[in-house]
């Protein structure tokens, strides 16, 4: 029926007409992202905290607009709450909190204002964990590599959350990290992470579909862990049986990570 539109409105000369407006409707919607987001940038982020540059943003999400940046922010630290509140979890009554996988702080700059818990931020990427430690100075910043360990203690933490983290490493590197983020958690400690679940499988094809519903971890592009390219899939099979198996499943949350997408998993840290 489209291509039957376009080409009447060919033959009565009309197409270029109509593809001007288009064009135009394009242009006018980018001009008005762009003024948003330099008024943003001239008026400055709401919770008075500096921005990273464009390139930085592009960096660890992919996209440039500083305004997008922050208000994925607000809504991942929403979200984040919210699956917390569902559970009887306070994040205030916390005493400490780590963002595995922080970036530039796009969640992490949201506990700013908490009254209570120490705040930390871990990422294998030099440059966003050097442009924290300089602007986000009330978080305690460090650097991990892309397999562990980490310089924390055992039983460091009573909140461990991972938002695309989990979705971009193989199989060996998941099992790793779960390891690890289980030992610095405190006994009863939770671990709040994300990935591509039920509501993500309709991107894949008829064979990692089939792998997926058999309850298979179904990766992609091995080979480029810690990178956007490498995606894994999560059948919350694999979650229960394999992957958390030495852990509490507490909830399941079908896009519970709105702002990423993706399926929340809470788990706690099993006494002992």
């Amino acid at each position: 029926m489209k291509t039957a539109v376009l080409g009447l409105l060919d033959r009565v000369g009309l197409l270029d007409g109509v593809l001007r407006v288009r064009d135009r409707r394009r242009y006018m919607r980018l001009r008005e992202v762009v003024e948003r987001d330099e008024r943003f940038v001239r008026e400055g982020a709401p919770d008075g905290l500096h921005l990273p540059s464009p390139r930085l943003i592009y960096l660890v999400s992919r996209q440039y607009s500083p305004y997008a940046f922050y208000e994925s922010g607000v809504e991942g630290a929403k979200s984040l709450r919210g699956v917390l509140q569902r559970n009887g979890i306070d994040v205030e009554a916390l005493g400490s909190i780590l963002d595995f996988g922080c970036g530039c702080g796009r969640v992490m700059r949201q506990w700013k204002s908490l009254d209570g818990p120490r705040v930390f931020g871990t990422d294998y990427n030099p440059e966003p964990v050097a442009w924290c430690r300089e602007h986000l100075t009330f978080a305690d910043v460090g650097q991990n590599g892309l397999a562990p360990p980490l310089s924390y203690a055992d039983g460091s933490f009573d909140l461990v959350y991972a938002i695309s983290v989990f979705t971009h490493l193989n199989e060996h590197l998941q099992r790793a990290w779960m390891r690890e983020l289980t030992r610095i958690l405190t006994p009863n400690g939770h671990l709040l992470f994300s990935i591509h679940g039920p509501s993500r499988a309709d991107i894949l094809d008829e064979e990692e579909r089939r792998r997926f519903d058999a309850g298979e971890l179904v990766l992609r592009h091995q080979g480029y862990e810690g990178g956007n390219l490498c995606s894994s899939f999560h059948p919350e099979r694999y979650l229960r049986d394999d992957l958390c198996k030495d852990l509490e499943v507490v909830d399941y949350v079908e896009l519970g990570a709105s702002d990423a997408r993706q399926d929340y998993v809470l788990v706690r840290r099993k006494p002992g």
